[in-house]
């Protein structure tokens, strides 16, 4: 320790005096990254913490690093270090030893860059580039990410067929492209939104003999770490990007690379010399990847519409996936509502060549439900989750370009914004209001006071739905929820300021926050002592129950209304079924609804109940709410939350993170005595325990509330004008999706009390106006 602390004193006084360091730099950058794994550091730079964490030591205020005084205490319980312990590479480095020397103490920052051949000498005399050094998770140089979008084609293709695909994503990155070529066999495109280091890192990028050649879209937020651990082993890098990254974990491990990635990402990586092109997605479907084969080409991109862009491909209805859609206003698993296009899904990798494919999962949430055996374990569970999550949000806040957050007010992302504030001197927050009783404005803006943000609050305004076919038009699939209205106006506004938003997303789905979870989960534990009461008994006295009783167990952001007693007495009949108690809850049509609404010539039938079935039924007990969470992480979560996050995002150019979706914190929980999630009827519960003394209490202690928009109250009688003119319309109509009579019911439906019919016809409304973009209905199907 002696050791480390004199090298940090000769560091820190070389840059005050202006003068080159003394000794090599590639001996003394190991030993800080070692030093700062053990002790936790995240950042040497200035933060500014609220309140200071037990776990992560703190750093001195001075300009510049003069000491480091560790916070008393444990660092940690026994979260593990970034990156995990790698096996030894099974190949000679290339090179030899005499390939990894360290540079002389005549040019301290003589960084290695691989070329073809010969060494690259990097400026090393600017005194700018000796203080970019200093902060750990910075790395010894600014290094690179980026948010992008990828396509490509595998299989006998006209190369050309490459460029419409490319410009169909210039959105997702309007700030540079790359390609690349394999006779005509592949070809990839890349699509760059720049994040750090805006300078380098074009992709697509290849090892220095060509033989393996990747792009990728989304973040490796451990890049810096493997990157050492690389350079260690003889590696040389010839750029700054986290890409690089990929291609020499793949020299060293194969496929089996991706068990050392911290990120969220889609990969396409080509190896020459097999032949194989492997597509990848991130182990929570965090980064989109749509494909579509016929005839032995395959066809991928980061969404659907360069799919549709390439020429190869029909637009097509896919009528199970559209009843799908009607049944969960998405469309959960592989399929898309085109047909023949698909879905990878999360944590999957696809293995390609000339005469196969092959689909294997490569990670999986290690469900299970241990007793807790004291207190004094409960506290270091909740020690360890605090951890993790400040750790995962250090992580997501690697960025040269402004950083920002959405703050609800809400529990979940004022635990984001309020361990962001540790690390971040300045953040700018962003919230949108309705104007309604659920408005949650006045506590964000609360909240942004508290933690001292450069705060924006906006309002949804009663025209804004006329931008709802503008949004369905960039979405490419329907969502049907009016939510996407507020999140895109949200995103429009961070974009002004930030091209990177940190945001809440994630953790309902991985403790059991829903409001599903909690009601399912007591019925289930209840049903033992009312199995034997007769399910039209039950009925009758769900009907007989006052209203605001029954909303008071149905804890719904909207009114119940009538259709929402049917429901609730449809669910206490469905009980000992898991898909239909699922279905009962979370369903928005039931087949007998959806076969009145569908036109005459589409199919009815749906997967839902099917997939519900078979979900994981060997993994779980029959009724139980690792079960529930299971579905929802690989389909709800991915197929839903953060489809919609990514796509509205990109729409405006900007990226959203996740911190709770760090797969370490996903496992932990996974990991979780049932209490700790739900307890008590209290939801979250080793989150509100984490954050005492972070966020304050009536946030840290208020009961969630749903983020719903009202569409009556909101926009007023000139939306139901709107939904009729749409729904009415004679495109609309010839396209033969919906049932006319039906659909003037819907309308008139609409204007009773209740949530339900709202939101059945919001649902509708944005499944007809995507038809009508698409140019999609029944003769197509």
């Amino acid at each position: 320790m002696p050791f480390v602390t004199a090298k940090i004193r000769v560091v820190t006084t070389a840059i005050q005096k202006k003068r080159p360091v003394t000794f090599p730099p590639f001996q003394f950058i190991p030993t800080l990254s070692a030093f700062s794994n053990a002790f936790g550091f995240g950042s040497l730079r200035r933060f500014n913490p609220r309140t200071p964490s037990p776990l992560i030591p703190q750093v001195s205020r001075g300009k510049r690093l003069r000491e480091i005084k560790p916070s008393g205490g444990k660092p940690w319980v026994s979260a593990p270090p970034l990156p995990a312990e790698m096996p030894p590479p099974k190949r000679k480095t290339p090179g030899g030893k005499e390939s990894i020397r360290a540079g002389s103490p005549s040019r301290p920052f003589r960084h290695l860059a691989r070329g073809r051949g010969k060494i690259i000498n990097l400026p090393s005399k600017n005194k700018d580039f000796y203080r970019s050094s200093l902060p750990f998770w910075r790395g010894f140089r600014r290094l690179l990410l980026s948010m992008c979008g990828i396509c490509g084609i595998f299989g006998e293709h006209d190369p050309e067929r490459i460029v419409p695909m490319m410009r169909s994503l210039q959105h997702r990155g309007p700030d540079d492209q790359g390609t690349f070529r394999h006779r005509n066999l592949l070809s990839l495109g890349h699509k760059r939104l720049s994040i750090i280091d805006l300078s380098t890192g074009r992709q697509p990028i290849t090892n220095e003999s060509g033989s393996v050649t990747v792009v990728f879209n989304g973040e490796i937020y451990n890049y810096i770490e493997l990157r050492r651990t690389l350079q260690k082993r003889g590696h040389l890098f010839r750029t700054s990007s986290d890409t690089e990254v990929l291609v020499h974990l793949y020299e060293d491990h194969g496929p089996r690379f991706l068990e050392y990635l911290n990120g969220e990402f889609a990969i396409a990586l080509f190896d020459s010399e097999k032949e194989t092109l492997f597509l990848i997605r991130d182990r929570l479907g965090i980064r989109p990847l749509y494909l579509h084969h016929k005839n032995g080409r395959w066809i991928f991109a980061s969404e659907i519409k360069a799919l549709l862009a390439s020429g190869y491909v029909d637009r097509r209805l896919d009528p199970v996936a559209f009843n799908d859609y009607l049944t969960l206003r998405y469309v959960p698993g592989s399929r898309t509502v085109f047909d023949g296009i698909t879905r990878l899904p999360p944590a999957s990798l696809l293995t390609l060549t000339n005469r196969s494919a092959r689909l294997s999962r490569w990670w999986d949430p290690p469900y299970s439900d241990p007793p807790l055996q004291s207190p004094s374990q409960e506290e270091s569970l909740i020690q360890e989750f605090r951890f993790l999550l400040e750790d995962s949000v250090r992580l997501r806040l690697r960025s040269d370009v402004p950083v920002g957050a959405f703050l609800s007010g809400g529990l979940d992302s004022s635990s984001v914004v309020a361990l962001t504030r540790r690390y971040a001197d300045h953040l700018s927050t962003f919230s949108v209001g309705f104007r309604t009783s659920i408005d949650e404005t006045t506590e964000a803006e609360t909240m942004a006071r508290f933690l001292e943000a450069d705060h924006t609050s906006f309002f949804v305004e009663p025209e804004d739905y006329r931008l709802l076919p503008e949004i369905v038009r960039g979405m490419d699939e329907p969502i049907g929820d009016f939510i996407i209205l507020p999140i895109f106006l949200l995103a429009r506004h961070a974009s002004e300021k930030v091209k990177v938003v940190l945001t809440g997303e994630g953790i309902d789905e991985i403790l059991g926050g829903y409001i599903h979870h909690v009601l399912l989960t007591r019925l289930w534990r209840a049903w033992p002592l009312t199995a034997s009461l007769p399910a039209r008994a039950a009925s009758l006295l769900l009907r007989a129950l006052p209203t605001p009783l029954l909303e008071r167990a149905f804890p719904y952001p909207g009114r119940l209304g009538d259709d929402g007693r049917r429901r609730a007495a449809l669910l206490f009949q469905a009980l000992n079924s898991f898909p239909h108690a699922y279905l009962a809850f979370a369903g928005l049509f039931s087949p007998k609804e959806r076969s009145h609404l569908l036109g005459t010539d589409l199919p009815r039938e749906s997967s839902v109940e099917r997939l519900l079935a078979t979900f994981h039924s060997d993994r779980h007990r029959a009724f139980s709410l690792n079960r529930l969470i299971d579905f929802d992480v690989n389909h709800w979560l991915a197929d839903y939350t953060l489809l919609k996050q990514d796509r509205l995002t990109m729409l405006n150019s900007i990226e959203g993170r996740v911190p709770f979706l760090d797969h370490r914190l996903v496992e932990f929980c996974a990991r979780l005595p049932h209490r700790l999630k739900l307890r008590a009827g209290q939801t979250k519960s080793i989150l509100r325990r984490a954050m005492r003394g972070i966020v304050p209490e009536d946030t840290r202690l208020r009961k969630k509330k749903a983020f719903y928009i009202p569409t009556g109250e909101t926009f007023g009688e000139d939306f139901l004008d709107f939904a009729r003119e749409i729904l009415t319309d004679r495109e609309i109509c010839d396209l033969g999706l919906f049932n006319k009579k039906a659909l003037e019911q819907l309308l008139a439906d609409a204007t009773r009390p209740g949530m339900l019919p709202q939101k059945r016809l919001n649902t509708v409304l944005i499944a007809a106006l995507w038809a009508r973009e698409s140019g999609i209905g029944v003769r197509n199907s």
